[in-house]
């Protein structure tokens, strides 16, 4: 018998065809193994009934435990089939998730800077950055983070343009100057900006300078950065 449990206890170390073989063998011996004669009918003898009983269990056994195991393994070493959690600044990605949806602005604005900088990694938080970019967030702060860190993601300008065009449409002046502001960070692939912003330059144009807040000059600058940025004025 305690050749059975060694046998299944290298069998469950080393799965291969060869062991089970190997345990069948310990178990009956050769004269069972042999082909019948001719017109003979195999039969068991009844006192290794059990003992096959046993196979089949420390069988099963073996693989179902082997199976956990590799699991257990490979959450360890980060192997494929049990790809770990993403970790950035000692917090992991789920972290940063939740934290978008705190109440504490600063928190949210933390959390919408972070999954942009995590790289690829951060592009599995692509749909909750969307969230906050359109409108679920009040915050414009949150909202400009959002949508830089959705085109560093991702490179793809359709994802952020008509959320970025209607903060430049706004009557909010701040949510003009950040939207003006990240159509500057994108630079050439915003293209189709550039009607709106010429529209900002020309009406705060049109005014005398003098009598510009700090706010609109601060739009004008910006959007007219931003043009010769998309233009290819400026490098």
């Amino acid at each position: 018998m305690k050749q059975l449990v060694d046998a299944a206890v290298r069998l469950r170390l080393c799965w291969k065809p060869p062991a089970k073989q190997e345990v069948l063998r310990l178990v009956i011996n050769e004269e069972h193994l042999r082909a019948p004669a001719s017109g003979a009918v195999p039969r068991l003898p009844s006192h290794l009934l059990c003992r096959w009983s046993l196979i089949f269990v420390f069988l099963g056994w073996a693989v179902a435990a082997g199976g956990c195991d590799r699991q257990e393994q490979a959450v360890r070493d980060g192997s494929p089939g049990a790809k770990p959690e993403a970790v950035f600044q000692s917090k992991p990605l789920s972290g940063w998730v939740r934290e978008l949806s705190d109440r504490d602005v600063d928190v949210r604005r933390r959390a919408a800077k972070a999954l942009g900088e995590m790289g690829p990694d951060g592009r599995e938080a692509l749909g909750v950055l969307e969230q906050s970019l359109a409108k679920v967030d009040e915050d414009v702060i949150v909202r400009f983070v959002a949508a830089v860190s959705i085109w560093e993601l991702t490179g793809e300008v359709g994802r952020v343009m008509p959320t970025l065009l209607s903060m430049l449409r706004s009557d909010n002046l701040d949510l003009r100057y950040r939207g003006a502001l990240v159509l500057e960070i994108i630079g050439k692939p915003a293209v189709a900006a550039v009607p709106d912003l010429r529209k900002v330059v020309e009406a705060y144009g049109k005014r005398d300078s003098s009598r510009l807040g700090y706010d609109e000059q601060l739009i004008l600058t910006t959007a007219t950065d931003a043009l010769a940025k998309i233009q290819g004025r400026v490098k």
